[in-house]
């Protein structure tokens, strides 16, 4: 808040906000709001801002569809089950990758009924916590079948992935992000980490991204209200020619 309100006395003729905070959201665009300051929102969606940056239902799906094909391609559709590392705290950008995650598995698979969809609480942000949270799920569903795995970012993720490994489980984590945890569990071979690959971000291109819109802004272009970056599910075979070593 003490940033936003020190930005409105400077008399900004555009506004970046990188505010993770959804719970702020509201507070902070009252502040641009009241000078009339136009606001471009990164990740988060604000109240009366552009938003830019993920469209996280579509990369849930990708990430979704990946692990299903690759559990298709096994002959396992039949006894998959889907296990989602839920944070409440993360807000709606959460509930939107995971969502899109079980309908992705859904149209490759076919319609999983409820007893095969499942939440585990990831809610730390840490791998190790992710791989403890996973093992005691494991523990408790020996019949869980051919599992695919994800959360909001890599590193759960990979404590998921690391958690099905250790237990000599069947199935797959899928990270969303593409962060250096995932980078690295997508170059390890799926057989020594069962970490299928990553569904790409790109945040590298934001700086590009956000100039870009500012600029259309303050010459008074059209703008729409939203603007997603391209998501793109990246495994060993083809992760070297987006990201070389």
């Amino acid at each position: 808040m003490s940033c936003a309100e020190l930005i409105a006395l400077q008399g900004a003729d555009v506004v970046i906000e990188s505010n993770w905070h959804s719970g702020a959201a509201a507070a902070v665009m009252n502040v641009f709001n009241e000078v009339g300051i136009p606001v471009l929102s990164l990740d988060v969606l604000h109240p009366n801002a552009i938003f830019l940056g993920a469209n996280n239902y579509v990369s849930g799906l990708i990430g979704g569809q990946a692990a299903a094909e690759h559990a298709k391609a096994l002959g396992r559709c039949d006894d998959v089950s889907v296990l989602l590392g839920v944070a409440p705290g993360d807000g709606d950008a959460a509930n939107q990758r995971l969502s899109g995650f079980a309908d992705g598995v859904q149209t490759v698979c076919g319609a999983l009924p409820e007893d095969r969809i499942h939440e585990a609480l990831i809610d730390a942000g840490t791998t190790d916590q992710a791989l403890t949270k996973t093992t005691d799920w494991l523990t408790g569903r020996p019949d869980a079948g051919f599992v695919l795995a994800t959360a909001i970012d890599d590193p759960r993720a990979f404590g998921m992935s690391n958690a099905l490994a250790q237990a000599g489980r069947e199935g797959v984590a899928i990270g969303l992000g593409c962060d250096d945890v995932g980078l690295a569990a997508t170059r390890t071979p799926v057989e020594d980490n069962n970490f299928l690959g990553c569904v790409a971000y790109f945040p590298e291109t934001y700086p590009d991204w956000a100039l870009s819109v500012a600029a259309d802004i303050l010459e008074g272009k059209a703008v729409p209200e939203e603007v997603h970056l391209e998501h793109v599910f990246l495994d060993a075979a083809s992760i070297n020619n987006v990201y070389p070593e």
